[in-house]
């Protein structure tokens, strides 16, 4: 299975599937899935133009809306995650996933789908530590803080994929696993993004969550973006007492931004699942997991309370023969895409306020799963009148060691409810007082809201590369823990380009101790 992957995509749809179109003619291959890590621009029109975190300058409508409107069509498969560049009042309807267009689907907060028999997770939006353990409590209408902070990750998304058992292929993050950069070529790095140099050896660039997920799912590849600079490196796996043959290794591949002359697409191949459906499939395992959790969903900006210790596998069992049976055995996601609001138009100069909206998509695998559709929280919470469509849910029979029916009111959106999970004791996870929450965001160093890192310092007495996009195999990547193979001089970003410049984040990181099994997944150090 042959997959192009994108960095960050800024909306420039045309010009990624353009690309994409004369690699196949040069390779003369088939692309059989595009993934895309972040910063996608899913853009219908001026309303979530908007809602999305960006100098007023740099608001445009690029391309999406001509996919969603249908006057244009994805030529292949595509799945995204969610940047710290989006609109997130459309993404916000679709909460554990869904379809943006016509073969373009998002993958939600986080989600996991399989492709052809590939599992791939993915982990939407970047790390910040003073909104690390909130709910999600960002809708629509937004202010200048929520509109950033709705792309904030969430424990609860990383406690969500920290349950998975399976074998993952792939995972996707915006930003990088924190420390990744020290398992690659770090000089090379150093020379093409300087001002990365402090927070590298600091060791506060990157995500401690997704280095957690990193060490725990064990994936084969590991994609980001977010830093505007492609970057190979090599993870080794420490052994455990497993029984687990050999070292395993992680593949970690992280690709520039969408512009001419950068290094932004890149072809990975995996070999294919036998037997297997093809096409874009549910999860079962995750749909078991999101089922399990649907109570510690929180929608507030109070401290959200995790439980101590992973959940049951028999729990997730249990849900997943309920779940497969109210599927009628079949998971592939339904061609359900439907146009909501209405697309741009040149001549539509009028804009209203963005409101909390329900999407039939949403509500559709929440009666199916026996989950609660965020949005319909928060209006409950906040005493807005829901849309018909949004209300109720279908309740999977059995006693799987859930709440009770589905039908049942939702809990308290700022408690962690009370589902009965066998071997889970619930505690707060407090690792910040909002006196030291205050303080880290007015600290240039640790508020990467506040820092551009796209300063694309470059050396002007290099040339640039001639290809707009350059695609290399990543399975050529040396081996070595501390070491990889050199990228070659056309990977030097030589800040050639002469189009305007997005500021984007920087994010900081670092350890702390916890008594937990996972507890790289959930920690952060005190700055």
């Amino acid at each position: 299975m042959k997959i192009a992957v994108e960095g960050c995509s800024h909306g420039e749809l045309d010009q990624i599937y353009a690309a994409i179109e004369e690699l196949k003619i040069r390779r003369k291959t088939e692309i059989d899935l595009l993934i895309c890590c972040g910063d996608f621009q899913a853009v219908r029109n001026r309303q979530d133009l908007l809602c999305m975190a960006v100098s007023p300058k740099w608001r445009d409508m690029r391309d999406f809306y001509k996919y969603y409107s249908g006057e244009k069509t994805a030529p292949v498969l595509t799945i995204f995650i969610g940047g710290n560049h989006e609109a997130s009042n459309h993404l916000s309807e679709l909460a554990f996933g869904g379809w943006v267009a016509p073969n373009i689907y998002y993958m939600g907060y986080a989600g996991v789908v399989n492709v052809n028999g590939i599992k791939i997770a993915g982990l939407s939006g970047i790390f910040k530590k003073y909104d690390y353990l909130r709910g999600h409590h960002e809708f629509p209408p937004y202010d200048h803080s929520t509109m950033r902070s709705a792309y904030h990750i969430r424990n609860i998304d990383v406690y969500r994929l920290a349950q998975l058992h399976g074998k993952v292929d792939i995972c996707i993050s915006h930003d990088w696993p924190a420390g990744i950069a020290l398992h690659g070529n770090t000089e090379q790095l150093y020379r093409q993004k300087r001002h990365l140099i402090a927070d590298i050896e600091s060791n506060r660039l990157g995500s401690p969550p997704a280095l957690g997920l990193l060490k725990h799912l064990k994936p084969k590849h590991w994609l980001s973006a977010h830093l505007h600079v492609k970057f190979l490196a090599e993870f080794r796996h420490e052994q455990n007492d497993t029984g687990e043959a050999g070292v395993q290794v992680t593949k970690f591949m992280a690709l520039d931004k969408c512009l001419p002359r950068r290094q932004y697409l890149e072809i990975i191949e995996i070999d294919d699942v036998p037997d297997h459906a093809s096409g874009l499939h549910y999860d079962l395992e995750w749909l078991s997991i999101l089922k399990v959790t649907d109570d510690l969903f929180n929608i507030t900006p109070s401290v959200q309370s995790l439980p101590d210790h992973d959940i049951d596998t028999d729990v997730i069992e249990k849900h997943a023969a309920a779940i497969l049976k109210s599927f009628d055995n079949d998971l592939k996601i339904p061609d359900n895409f439907s146009i909501g609001p209405p697309p741009y138009t040149p001549t539509n100069a009028r804009v209203g306020p963005p409101s909390v909206r329900i999407n039939t998509q949403t509500t559709t695998l929440c009666r199916k799963v026996g989950l609660t559709d965020p949005c319909v929280k928060y209006m409950q919470y906040h005493g807005q009148s829901i849309p018909q469509a949004g209300l109720g849910l279908s309740g999977i029979a059995g006693d799987c060691g859930t709440a009770g029916p589905a039908a049942e009111a939702p809990p308290s959106p700022g408690s962690a409810g009370t589902t009965v999970m066998s071997g889970i004791q619930r505690s707060a996870l407090v690792l910040t007082t909002p006196s030291q929450q205050k303080d880290e965001k007015n600290h240039p160093a640790s508020n990467p809201d506040e820092i551009t890192l796209d300063s694309d310092e470059s050396n002007d007495n290099e040339p640039c590369e001639a290809a707009d996009a350059v695609v290399t195999d990543i399975g050529q990547v040396g081996g070595g823990e501390t070491a990889s193979t050199a990228p070659s001089s056309g990977d030097i970003d030589n800040g050639c380009s002469t189009e305007s410049k997005r500021p984007t984040e920087e994010t900081s990181a670092g350890p702390r101790k916890m008594k937990r099994r996972n507890q790289a997944i959930y920690t952060v150090e005190d700055e």
